[in-house]
């Protein structure tokens, strides 16, 4: 009678199983044999759970860049042009604060006035245009979930700058008896504030990234369409 006999030799570690199997009998040895078993790709369980607290728009996305293990493309070239052009508004609107920078520093006015005349004449010349641009903007972009949550922010962001600035000219209406230094404080200051958050967004959004630093402002957008994923910003 002829006994085989087999010894069994296995390694783990965080790649797989690694399995050896030498076997032999009374008349020698029969042979070996190596089994390698891997383990399966493992997926980010924390990622994936946080996914469920997302939008349902941006859901798909993130959750395919749990899977690979990699960070979200950066917007293309084209959406960091559109969400720019939406910073149009708050941009043409606040320029009549400037009227004071105007009078006495003329070539501000040359670099931030003259570039844009032809689109102040329609937008300031022709009725209800602003109001138009105003509505197109808010619904057709802002809420629109077919967007992406980089225009749709955007979009949001630009309006609610452009609300802000309604304050200071009911403010302006109350005001007319005040001290002329103290209405042209009021004027500069808005205008200063203004054209340095639009200047910053714009830097932000060349950048591929989302401007959340606006004071007030990105606080009431992320309230109204949710909060920024951290790789966005």
């Amino acid at each position: 009678m002829n006994f085989v006999s087999t010894l069994y030799l296995r390694r783990s570690d965080a790649h797989g199983q690694q399995t050896c199997t030498f076997s032999s009998s009374r008349t020698g040895f029969l042979g070996s044999r190596v089994v390698t078993e891997r383990n399966p790709t493992r997926v980010d369980e924390s990622r994936l759970e946080s996914l469920e607290t997302q939008p349902q728009g941006r859901r798909t996305t993130w959750k395919a860049s749990a899977l690979h293990n990699r960070k979200p493309a950066r917007p293309q070239v084209l959406h960091r042009i559109f969400a720019s052009l939406m910073y149009l508004i708050p941009y043409l609107d606040v320029l009549v604060f400037g009227e004071f920078v105007f009078r006495k520093m003329p070539m501000i006015k040359t670099f931030l006035v003259a570039p844009f005349a032809p689109i102040l004449m329609i937008y300031r010349g022709i009725p209800f245009v602003a109001f138009a641009v105003y509505l197109l903007v808010y619904f057709l972009v802002g809420k629109n979930r077919n967007n992406s949550y980089f225009i749709r922010y955007n979009a949001h962001q630009a309006i609610l700058l452009d609300i802000a600035i309604l304050l200071p000219q009911l403010l302006f209406i109350f005001m007319t008896n005040f001290p002329p230094f103290f209405l042209e404080g009021i004027s500069n200051a808005v205008f200063f504030l203004m054209i340095g958050a639009v200047g910053y967004s714009i830097s932000r959004i060349a950048q591929g990234r989302i401007p959340t630093e606006v004071p007030l402002i990105s606080g009431a957008v992320q309230s109204q369409i949710g909060p920024v994923d951290e790789d966005d910003v």
